[in-house]
């Protein structure tokens, strides 16, 4: 599932939410908030992640990753197996992807045999910093979904 929650956000009264919540099994494959970005000259992202599991079985992940628009890797940021935290503070430089048109995406990568187990991350006050030329801005894509190559 992937939703907006009001599960004790880092700021503000929502964040969002990728996994699962224990009552289903894992996801096979990739849950994840996903967003298009055009990454600006100089670009940084910031971002607060709060990981949860119950799965202590390996094969499983918790990732913030850049992926191009045909669904290939372009940067992988944070991959993870963290059973339970605070928020931690995530930051990367992309000044060289500057000019790019990615997905981000901030999810889980499961596994359904494992059962039924809680697996997830919560996010929190997203923000792509960067200097935009006002000489090129992207057309926008609004696509239901994007096909992965290869995993974060």
């Amino acid at each position: 599932m992937v939703k907006v929650v009001r599960f004790d956000p880092f700021q503000g009264k929502y964040d969002g939410y990728a996994g699962t919540n224990g009552k289903a099994p894992e996801p096979a494959g990739v849950y994840g908030l996903c967003q298009q970005v055009a990454i600006p000259a100089q670009a940084t992202l910031s971002l607060w992640i709060r990981p949860v599991t119950t799965d202590h079985k390996s094969g499983i992940s918790q990732f913030v990753a850049l992926y191009q628009t045909n669904g290939s890797l372009d940067k992988s940021i944070l991959v993870q197996h963290r059973y339970r935290g605070p928020w931690e503070h995530v930051s990367a430089n992309l000044s060289a992807l500057a000019g790019h048109d990615d997905y981000l995406l901030i999810g889980v990568y499961g596994v359904p045999k494992h059962g039924l187990q809680r697996l997830g991350i919560y996010a929190d006050a997203v923000t792509l910093s960067g200097y935009v030329s006002s000489a090129r801005l992207p057309q926008r894509r609004h696509p239901q979904s994007i096909r992965l190559h290869e995993p974060p």
